[in-house]
């Protein structure tokens, strides 16, 4: 059952397809004068696709009858059995400081991030920061969870 899905917002969003909107009228502004169209046409057409790629990830919380799962699709997922998640609390606030995606934060934590609100899952090894829709509805039912409801 889905507990939580969760997307990059609009603003990063809109900011990257701009940058990356440059980034390639450059490219192409460059290579005509240069002889080399196609070449540059190909190298944006790959940041393009990538770009798209990234900006399509989104993470879901979501629990099966013995796991919980934490996706940041299409890219990473983990799954944490009952029996090893500790607590889960109210996580920090991100966006573009912390990065997106699958992130290594450092003193044993990870994340998979949007942007937003996030809660933290901890485990026996490590913490993850996982982003979500709603924290206060996400931790009672993670919670839920791990006491077997």
């Amino acid at each position: 059952m889905a507990i939580s899905e969760t997307r990059l917002e609009a603003t990063p969003r809109r900011i990257i397809w701009a940058v990356v909107g440059a980034a390639c009228v450059t490219v192409i502004a460059s290579s005509v004068p240069a002889g080399v169209l196609i070449p540059g046409l190909a190298i944006c057409g790959a940041i393009v696709l990538l770009t798209g790629l990234f900006l399509s990830m989104h993470v879901t919380v979501e629990e099966t009858p013995n796991e919980l799962v934490i996706r940041c699709r299409p890219f990473r997922a983990v799954r944490i059995p009952r029996s090893e998640l500790i607590s889960v609390g109210q996580g920090p606030e991100t966006g573009l400081t912390e990065g997106y995606g699958v992130r290594w934060l450092g003193q044993g934590r990870n994340g998979l991030l949007t942007g937003g609100p996030t809660v933290c899952i901890e485990t026996a090894g490590r913490k993850w920061i996982v982003s979500v829709e709603n924290p206060s509805f996400a931790i009672r039912k993670i919670n839920e969870f791990i006491q077997g409801g």
